[in-house]
């Protein structure tokens, strides 16, 4: 293929590198392992599923959100102090992109009217279930597009 893949530690960081890797060379990665695949007369070579692809678009834009705060939070010149102010950035700006909400501020009591089956509950907070759907069909169109 004549690509290298970004050299994977446990950083954040560098996760968010292979996964961009995979995604801008998605089609590419697909033909390489389907040539090999004949080449290697039908042996078994390394089989992305199409959930393995799905998931990596899934997880990519929340990498890279937490990798936009790790490296402000690595910088020489922060002051303690403002450490915990990207901390709550980061978190509304995930909060934000699954579009979580506290059952305080639902009016009406609406909360208590929605069915178990409806929503994913942590402590105070919830998400409904058909806003992850949208968020992971959103994902299966980016996925679609480049024939994974």
């Amino acid at each position: 293929m004549g690509e290298t893949c970004p050299k994977k530690t446990n950083r954040w960081v560098t996760l968010g590198s292979v996964l961009k890797f995979h995604i801008t060379r998605a089609s590419r990665i697909i033909r390489f392992l389907d040539e090999r695949f004949e080449q290697a007369g039908n042996a078994a070579p390394p089989i992305l599923t199409p959930s393995w692809w799905m998931q990596t678009y899934v997880f990519a834009p929340v990498i890279a959100i937490i990798n936009k705060t790790i490296v402000k939070l690595q910088a020489r010149d922060l002051v303690i102090c403002h450490q915990r102010e990207l901390l709550v950035l980061l978190t509304k700006d995930i909060r934000d992109m699954f579009k979580v909400r506290h059952i305080e501020d639902e009016e009406d009591d609406a909360f208590d009217n929605l069915l178990i089956v409806d929503y994913v509950r942590r402590d105070d907070s919830f998400v409904l279930l058909t806003t992850l759907r949208e968020y992971m069909t959103t994902s299966a169109r980016a996925h679609k597009r480049i024939g994974c």
